[in-house]
Formats: structure tokens, C-alpha cells, sequence
């Protein structure tokens, strides 16, 4: 088959507006264009109650804390990289517009709460490590998925269905353009499936917000195309249970052993202060496990299967 430039009438990505944000892909949107094939659950605020930052949710909060790497992954509104030495408190401003819908920070706003993660005389259970397993030790909360508007406070809170992808049109387009650029290059479409790969990256930055004058893809060549397929597939399907597999099957396995990085902002009577931290140097991924074990029993069923080296 073919992949339209346009879409085709059963799946399309969901062009955003002023009531349809890019958070709101991912909630109350049953059927969703997108979605190829997910799963979803009654209607709820579970998810919401658990992943809020600990201040505005019912009795929980910090569920999943984001890494400063996945922040960094992020690009400037311009399309070009984010570099370290702007870490500031503008640091979370002028950049991708996926940016704030997907990760909550220090200043970001929850319908109607600002939430902090700021160390000062005035700390919330917000702030970093404030409160064991509730607040966040990296400095960030998880904002994807989740209904920002829900109000804990409120005598009716209010449920939402929550849509968690497994194929999205997002992830085809994304594996299209790897696909195509091992296969023909970036800029050639020689079957005529409708798009070259660089168009299918597009399709996905256009969507995000990025303009004509997005410089993700400036200078971009078939000898580095694929450093940018990596960095969109992490931005845009972070969070989707993809990130650990794609950096197996590309044998980036030093990402996987590189410690987690968490941000910790200070206030103090000079101001604002921005420091990264360590937050877990454990983490350690060896190279046989760029492939998992045979399970016991196959082995047993078949003798002549053969374990994994290293398991």
C-alpha cells in the first residue's frame, strides 16, 4: 500500500488547534485517527492521582520523574540543539512545543496551580526529594498522558479515559523513514509510496508545531540522517515503551549504562540557582544484553537451542 502525503481516510495525525493541544492526543479521544492499535480502561483519575506532582494530586504523586537527558533531547523552537550552558530558568522557554505538554517543571502550570520543584524557605512537597517516593528526585514530573484540568481539590474531580498507544501513525511514519533511508537514501521515493523519509520526519515536526523555519533538518545528509530519526523517535514517542528497544536494536547500548541526571533549582536572595545532579549511577547494561535470554523451558522442549551468550 501507500502512504499518503495527506493521510488516508482511516488514519491520520491529529492537527493541532487552540482546543486541541497536543496533550489532548493522548485522553478522551476514542476514536482517535491515530491509534492504530492501543488499549484503554474504564474512565478514571488514577492515572492523574498517581503522576501529578504530590501538591495537586489526591494522596500521591511522582509516579515517573524524567531524566535532564530527555529534557536536553528537546530542541529549541528554531528546530537547533539545546546546549548546556543555557541551563537557567529560561532554560524550559523558546523550546520544542512538545516540551511543556509532555514534562511538567519548575513553573509549569496544571490547569489552574503552578507547580515548583524549587528548593527555598517556601518548599512544597513539589520540591526535589522533598518527600520519599511522592515528590520527584530528578527535578521533573511526568506530564504525558494526563488530564491537567482534573482538580483534586474540588469536591467532583471529574474522570477521564486515558488512550495508551501501542502503534500510532506517529511510530509508522517514524519506522517508514528509517526504513526508507536504509533502503533508498533520505530524498528518494523510486516505488512511489507517497513519501521520501525526510517527509515523514516533516510530517511529524510539522504537526509538533515546528514551522517553515524549523532547523532540525538543515544540513542534514544520508550519512547523518539517522541521528535525527533517533532524536524525533525520542521526543515524540517518549514515554510509549519504545526507548529501551530502539537503543537495543541499534546496538546504543552506552546510553543505557550512562547515570540519570535530575535538575535541582535553589532560591535564595540572589535568585535562582541551577545545578545537575546525580540521581542514580547504577544503572548497568551490559552488551549480552542486547539480547535476551531463551526462556528454561524452550530450552528444555528443544536441546539443541543454544542459550544466549552471557545468560
Amino acid at each position: 500500500g501507500t502512504i499518503s502525503p495527506n493521510g488516508n481516510k482511516k488514519y491520520n495525525l491529529i492537527a493541532l488547534t487552540a482546543a486541541k493541544t497536543y496533550d489532548k492526543i493522548f485522553i478522551n479521544a476514542n476514536p482517535n485517527p491515530e491509534y492504530i492499535l492501543f488499549y484503554t480502561a474504564a474512565k478514571d483519575n488514577a492515572l492523574e492521582n498517581r503522576h501529578y506532582p504530590p501538591t495537586i494530586s489526591k494522596d500521591q504523586g511522582g509516579g515517573t520523574v524524567p531524566s535532564q537527558q530527555l529534557i536536553d533531547a528537546f530542541t529549541m523552537k528554531d528546530g537547533s540543539d539545546y546546549t548546556h550552558s543555557s541551563d537557567g530558568a529560561s532554560m524550559y522557554t523558546n523550546r520544542d512545543p512538545r516540551l511543556a505538554a509532555i514534562i511538567g517543571y519548575d513553573g509549569s502550570v496544571y490547569g489552574k496551580n503552578t507547580i515548583y520543584t524549587r528548593i527555598s524557605d517556601n518548599t512544597t512537597i513539589d520540591g526535589l526529594n522533598q518527600v520519599k517516593n511522592r515528590s520527584t528526585n530528578t527535578g521533573y514530573y511526568l506530564a504525558k498522558f494526563q488530564d491537567k484540568t482534573l482538580n483534586f481539590g474540588q469536591a467532583n474531580v471529574g474522570t477521564v479515559f486515558h488512550l495508551f498507544p501501542m502503534i500510532r501513525l506517529s511510530d509508522i511514519l517514524l519506522s517508514y523513514a528509517e526504513a526508507m533511508h536504509h533502503a533508498y537514501g533520505m530524498s528518494a521515493d523510486p516505488e512511489g509510496y507517497g513519501l521520501t523519509a525526510i517527509e515523514a520526519i516533516q510530517k511529524i515536526r510539522t504537526r509538533a508545531g515546528f514551522g517553515t523555519n524549523d532547523k532540525f533538518l538543515n544540513g542534514v545528509t544520508d550519512n547523518n540522517f539517522m541521528e535525527k530519526v533517533k532524536k524525533e523517535r525520542r521526543i515524540e514517542l517518549c514515554f510509549e515503551e519504545h526507548r529501551y528497544f530502539d537503543l537495543r536494536r541499534w546496538m546504543d547500548g552506552n546510553q543505557l549504562r550512562e547515570p540519570i541526571i535530575g535538575m535541582k533549582v535553589e532560591e535564595n536572595a540572589s535568585g535562582l540557582h541551577y545545578t545537575r545532579i546525580t540521581v542514580d549511577e547504577a544503572r548497568n547494561f551490559k552488551d549480552y544484553m542486547y539480547y535476551h535470554p531463551i526462556p528454561l523451558k524452550v530450552i528444555k522442549e528443544s536441546p539443541s537451542i543454544q542459550q544466549n551468550p552471557g545468560w
